[in-house]
Formats: structure tokens, C-alpha cells, sequence
């Protein structure tokens, strides 16, 4: 699995995290067949400012209400300006 995620605010000045996660699916009795899956685990108002400490909390509560937190690799944070 890996994950990106955005921070953004928007012009009332909330802040916000998506985060989405990637991974392969195939069925069990044909491993060749795979699929490309993308699901959105949250989009939430960031609490705090759009530091790295507040992301790294955010993300590692997320991973963790959805116990996936050992099966990420590397996490890719999109930046746009």
C-alpha cells in the first residue's frame, strides 16, 4: 500500500487533509488479474498549522483507525501552489 495526501486551506481559512490510499487487488484463485484500487481513508479539517508534527499525527491516527499503519510503504505528499 502507499498513500498521498494534500493539506490545503481554503478562503475562510479552515484547514483540510485528504488522504488516500493505493493499492493491487487480485482474487485469491487468479493472482495475474490485479487491479489498481484507490480508496479515500479521509478528508478532514487539519487541527493546528500545516507543519510536519501535525501531518505525522494526523496520518498515523488515520493509518491506525483503519490498522493499516504496517502496511504502508512511503508516503507522497503532493505540494501545489
Amino acid at each position: 500500500m502507499s498513500i498521498t495526501f494534500d493539506a490545503w486551506t481554503s478562503k475562510a481559512y479552515d484547514p483540510y487533509l485528504a488522504i488516500t490510499v493505493h493499492y493491487v487487488d487480485s482474487p485469491a484463485d487468479q493472482p495475474d488479474e490485479w487491479q489498481l484500487k484507490s480508496k479515500v481513508l479521509a478528508f478532514q479539517e487539519l487541527p493546528g498549522r500545516h507543519n510536519g508534527e501535525n501531518l505525522a499525527t494526523t496520518l498515523t491516527e488515520v493509518l491506525d483507525r483503519y490498522d493499516i499503519q504496517d502496511k504502508v510503504s512511503y508516503p507522497v505528499l503532493i505540494l501545489c501552489f
